[in-house]
């Protein structure tokens, strides 16, 4: 994403108040990543490669909430 990466994105959101679930997909097998994304709100983390059912299960809990 030129310009903000995933996790300025969701601290953008919290600023302005916006409420939806946010999906982080990334290629970077990072634990710390996982612990941030989480610990700043994040709903779900998804590392590539990944199968459609991982996203449709994470978008499925998203709807959910």
């Amino acid at each position: 994403m030129p310009g903000m990466g995933g996790l300025n994105l969701v601290r953008e959101l919290q600023r302005r108040k916006i409420g939806s679930p946010v999906i982080l997909i990334t290629g970077l097998p990072d634990k710390q990543l996982d612990e941030e994304a989480r610990s700043i709100g994040a709903f779900c983390l998804i590392r590539k490669p990944f199968e459609t059912s991982v996203l449709l299960e994470c978008l499925d809990k998203s709807f959910r909430r």
